[in-house]
């Protein structure tokens, strides 16, 4: 099932809070069940910082609980912290890095 764009849009706005002078852009990958989101800094777009947010997190919980959780959670200061690695938010509001990000093994956060 593919989350609901309202959804999408809240988590693309918060994106754009934490990185201004980012442009942030999403798309869904159906086949691993995710929506990636990418903020890229408009005068240094490598690496970008990306997001993943699994279809069972769109689904388990509303738009409004993701965001809380991603600011509680601090997501923008790992993203910064580490710029390259991408995280994963999952069923539970579980964050780590993603499993699918080539340059890291996953752990929880």
């Amino acid at each position: 099932m593919e989350p609901f764009r309202e959804a999408v849009a809240k988590i693309e706005a918060w994106l754009r809070e934490e990185f201004p002078s980012a442009h942030v852009e999403s798309q869904g990958n159906f086949d691993r069940e995710v929506w990636l989101f990418r903020a890229r800094d408009k005068k240094a777009p490598a690496p970008a910082y990306e997001l993943e947010v699994s279809y069972s997190a769109f689904e388990d919980s509303p738009f409004e609980t993701i965001v809380t959780d991603l600011k509680q959670k601090k997501a923008a200061q790992h993203l910064r912290e580490e710029p390259g690695r991408r995280l994963l938010y999952g069923r539970e509001g579980l964050l780590g890095y993603s499993p699918f990000d080539p340059r890291t093994r996953a752990r929880r956060l």
